[in-house]
């Protein structure tokens, strides 16, 4: 008896490897299958149903899979990365100004809107313009940046998983000082988590499964954002955050002095050299710098008159020098200057503005692809 019963055992305990081991190899290629291809349902932008801020971590393999369903061999493909602003918060699609950019631009443009709130130059945008740069596709790469240390960060918006998921498989350009810098810069309890994440991901796939599965069929994960509709697929997910109007005088009302505290912290009377991030050059390899444009953040100018008329000057000081020193390595600058109806609040453009950004724009990229060769 004792013997039949230690061999069921042992024919369970095969079993139960067996059918753990095909399980991990058709999630596996799952995982696989789901990203081969492009996922996305009519992308425009990162809507905050599709972003970190839902728990949605878009891998690399995802993001080359939209990248490449929507790029031309004989089209200029213009990436738009950054933080909220050129996301186009406050902007509904109809408004929306990379869709207005791409009107302008032509069919010889292909835009293609990765911002994401919070998001900085070092994020989804960039490395999506190396991916396709070394493809050997024209690529010009549009950002947003801010002052001081908060211009340029090494995970971007969502988190270093994503960078070193992408350097493994080999989608970047190899920066070596880059990918030290990042890694030096981690907890060593983050670091290792990362590594062995994205490594076992390189190889089993069930990080891309995981989104891709959320995306298409099944979200598991409650947010508030979602929080009435939690399981049902993100495919589903309107672009709703931004369809409330932008509304320049009430959002100049809401909480004046905390803004116009904000405004005094990038009013003093700093130090020269400290306006912008050093870490720039370590950031953004020199084959993207020359096919680069940034758009050095200035605030509304209804802020800008409230202050004192010092505080004004080492305002604007701040964000000329800034612009000047990425211009020293060899980046392209831009500083939109735009009246206070331009604005729904501090920073964010309204419809007004966000035709005037995408003009603007439209004759920068345009001057960039000549100097570039690529017309």
């Amino acid at each position: 008896m004792g013997k039949i019963i230690n061999h069921s055992i042992s024919l369970n305990v095969k079993a139960f490897t067996i059918g753990m081991l095909f399980s991990f190899i058709g999630l596996s290629l799952c995982g696989w299958l789901f990203t081969e291809k492009n996922i996305f349902k009519n992308f425009q932008r990162f809507h905050r149903n599709i972003t970190s801020e839902t728990q949605f971590y878009p891998t690399p393999r995802i993001m080359t899979a939209l990248v490449n369903s929507q790029i031309e061999p004989n089209k200029i493909t213009v990436i738009i990365s950054g933080s909220s602003k050129f996301r186009g918060a406050g902007q509904s699609l109809h408004d929306l100004w990379s869709i207005r950019l791409q009107e302008q631009l032509g069919d010889n443009f292909k835009v293609i809107n990765l911002a994401q709130n919070g998001g900085r130059v070092a994020g989804i945008g960039l490395y999506m313009a190396e991916f396709l740069a070394k493809k050997g596709i024209k690529v010009i790469f549009v950002v947003d940046v801010g002052h001081f240390s908060i211009a340029v960060r090494d995970d971007g918006p969502n988190y270093p998983g994503f960078f070193l998921d992408g350097e493994n498989r080999g989608y970047w350009t190899h920066f070596p000082e880059r990918l030290d810098r990042i890694k030096t810069s981690l907890n060593s309890e983050i670091l290792l988590e990362n590594l062995i994440k994205v490594n076992l991901n390189q190889f089993i796939y069930f990080n891309d499964f995981w989104n891709a599965f959320g995306y298409l069929h099944f979200f598991t994960v409650l947010t508030p954002q979602t929080f009435k509709s939690p399981f049902s697929p993100r495919i589903n997910a309107e672009d709703k955050d931004d369809i409330v109007s932008c509304n320049p005088e009430l959002g100049y009302n809401r909480d004046l002095d905390g803004m116009l505290n904000i405004m005094r912290t990038y009013s003093v009377d700093f130090k020269n050299g400290s306006e912008f991030d050093p870490l720039t050059d370590f950031t953004v390899p020199d084959s993207i710098k020359k096919l680069t444009i940034f758009s050095v953040g200035k605030f509304s100018p209804y802020y800008i008159k409230k202050i004192s008329l010092k505080e004004k000057e080492n305002y604007l000081r701040l964000v000329k020098n800034a612009a000047l020193r990425y211009q020293e390595l060899g980046i392209q600058t831009f500083i939109p200057s735009y009246p206070s109806n331009n604005y729904c609040d501090l920073q964010h453009f309204s419809a007004e503005g966000a035709k005037k950004l995408s003009h603007d724009f439209a004759y920068l990229i345009k001057s960039k692809a000549l100097v570039l060769g690529y017309e």
